[in-house]
């Protein structure tokens, strides 16, 4: 008969000697320590085999226990390779945001940015939709229009895609498409008003990308011309890093800009407005803005603006070069700053102003 403790469920046979488990304890607390006896009680009530000792039987007992094991863990690693989860550990892997940035640009209005009252067909405005990031994004899309004091335009504005209405296109990383935002003029519109159009793109955690592209409008008692003129950023690459800049150091942003028209005038003049703020506020200071090759004008607090030619006939886009230098010494908290850059019309022969946006950029020292 085997007297192996991990033997606690051999089937009898005739002739062994049946002895009573507190027997046994009562018999072995004298000789054997409090942890082995508290593991053999676990043992026995368990049936549980940690291991096999030199001499004792490999019963189908301790097998079925093993290929139990086994097709538990089978289970735990297909949900791993399905899921993308450690199933029972707590740690869920995490998606790692993606660099770069995503932009909403104006293309045109082919009925005009003059909305005439009780007009039942839509004035289409259309933009194109950039990601500039390293990922594919699926990009939420909304519209909105404010400014109008008059009328109902809480749903006024449609988004309608490739593929028809949405609200929301998937981009691969460097891709554009060409989006719709399609706009009716409510009951009780008003003439003379200035409602603005904004089509916000967002992307949610753990990229956190967001952007928007404007259109100003004017209710009228006649429809204007369609919007044949546009300018617009056909690039804007960000430095390296920038959640995690170094002190001192200048972080060039690179803008490139297309102006586009169909009719007259051809050529016309711009101005460039770079503006930085800052978090905390009093920390802007710190910072510091600049165009690299171009001529630097001071307009407001963190605010600077150079003048600009752009003609349809270039053959290369115009390129400005915004230069933000970093704090020369880090703080007790993060200091951040956020660029925002403009490039609007400024002469008076276009018939309409023109003007496009890019950014925000976001810069963040450590502390």
């Amino acid at each position: 008969m085997s007297t192996q403790f991990g033997d606690t469920k051999r089937t009898l046979s005739t002739g062994d000697l049946v002895i009573s488990v507190s027997e046994i304890f009562d018999r072995l607390q004298s000789k054997v320590d409090p942890n082995t006896l508290e593991q053999l009680l676990r043992d026995i009530v368990s049936g549980r085999r940690k291991q096999v000792r030199p001499g004792e039987l490999i019963t189908a007992e301790l097998i079925n226990q093993i290929l139990a094991e086994l097709e538990s863990l089978e289970g735990r690693v297909v949900k791993l390779e399905t899921a993308g989860s450690a199933v029972g550990t707590g740690v869920v892997p995490t998606e790692t945001p993606a660099t770069g940035f995503i932009e909403v640009r104006f293309k045109e209005s082919p009925r005009g940015v003059q909305l005439v009252p009780d007009d039942a067909t839509a004035y289409p405005h259309v933009f194109t939709l950039v990601n500039s990031t390293d990922r594919t994004l699926n990009i939420h899309l909304e519209g909105a229009v404010s400014g109008a004091a008059h009328g109902d335009w809480s749903k006024s504005v449609q988004i309608i895609g490739p593929d028809g209405p949405t609200s929301s296109v998937s981009l691969t990383s460097g891709a554009s498409k060409d989006i719709t935002a399609s706009v009716k003029v409510p009951t009780g519109a008003t003439v003379s008003e200035q409602p603005l159009l904004t089509v916000n793109a967002t992307v949610g955690e753990p990229h956190n990308k967001q952007a928007h592209g404007n259109v100003q409008m004017t209710v009228a008692a006649t429809q204007g011309g369609a919007v044949v003129r546009s300018v617009r950023f056909n690039r804007a690459l960000p430095p390296g890093n920038t959640d995690n800049v170094v002190v001192g150091t200048q972080m060039p942003f690179i803008f490139d800009i297309r102006y586009a028209a169909t009719q007259a005038p051809l050529s016309a003049s711009f101005r460039f407005t770079a503006t930085l703020t800052a978090n905390p506020p009093e920390t802007l200071s710190d910072w510091f803005v600049d165009f690299a090759s171009a001529p630097r004008n001071a307009g407001g607090t963190g605010e600077v603006f150079t003048p600009l030619t752009l003609n349809t006939s270039d053959q290369a886009d115009t390129r400005v070069t915004v230069q933000v230098r970093t704090p020369f010494a880090k703080g007790s908290v993060d200091k951040t700053a956020t660029l925002t850059v403009k490039v609007e019309s400024t002469d008076t022969n276009l018939p309409q102003p023109v003007s496009a946006t890019s950014g925000p950029f976001n810069l963040r020292l450590q502390k």
